[in-house]
C-alpha cells in the first residue's frame, strides 16, 4: 500500500513517488497512480522498470528510516 512522502517530513522530499507525492510499494500497480504520460508509458511497455522502481523507493524509504 502507497504512502505519501510527507510521511518522512523533509527527508521523504526525495523519495521516489508519482505526481501526487505518494510512493508506491511492493505489491502496487503502477495504473493506480498519476504519472505523467511518458512515465506511465514506459511502465506499461518496460513492467522491469516498474520493479525497479519500487525498488529503488523501499531502499530509499529504508535508510531515511534508518538514520
Amino acid at each position: 500500500m502507497a504512502f505519501h512522502k510527507s510521511k518522512y517530513g523533509d527527508k521523504g522530499e526525495n523519495l521516489p513517488c508519482d505526481l501526487n507525492g505518494d510512493v508506491p510499494e511492493v505489491g502496487d500497480d503502477w495504473n493506480d497512480f498519476a504519472w505523467a504520460a511518458d512515465d506511465a508509458r514506459r511502465f506499461s511497455e518496460h513492467p522491469k522498470l516498474w520493479k525497479q522502481f519500487i525498488d529503488d523507493a523501499a531502499r530509499q524509504a529504508t535508510a531515511i528510516t534508518a538514520d
